[in-house]
């Protein structure tokens, strides 16, 4: 499931002077305005799990983007996701943006977290803010 609130778009900008004159050259981010994009994002989500009939507690691993620690604490908390269910990759990694969901994935595989036919969520989240939801089977 894809979803978007492009109305959060400009919470992180990089301007091209070529092409936006007048507007301040290099990266802008107005945090709150960032973070308050991804405010009913996570809500959309849940409701898709659950018109899927999946409950985010019973699953074993859910792999979230990690473009901070707090970051995802807080989706964590509003999904009603156990810490437990994450596999913490940014303290290793940093932001590691795209890749970061095959990574939680591939952490997970070789500390023997996964196993044959367990249900796993991948929530990728990204400024503007925009989201997609994925269940895959082991």
């Amino acid at each position: 499931m894809f979803l978007a609130n492009s109305a959060g778009w400009p919470a992180a900008t990089l301007y091209d002077p070529h092409h936006a004159p007048g507007h301040p050259q290099g990266l802008h981010v107005d945090s709150d305005a960032l973070l308050g994009s991804f405010a009913d994002l996570d809500a959309q989500g849940a409701q898709w799990l659950k018109e899927q009939h999946v409950d985010v507690r019973d699953l074993g691993l859910v792999c979230v983007h990690q473009p901070s620690v707090p970051f995802v604490d807080t989706f964590r908390s509003r999904m009603d996701i156990d810490p437990a269910q994450i596999i913490p990759t940014f303290p290793h990694t940093g932001n590691a943006a795209a890749a970061t969901l095959p990574l939680q994935l591939a952490t997970a595989a070789g500390r023997g977290r996964l196993a044959e036919g367990d249900t796993v969520a991948l929530f990728g989240l990204a400024s503007g803010a925009s989201g997609a939801v994925m269940l895959l089977r082991w």
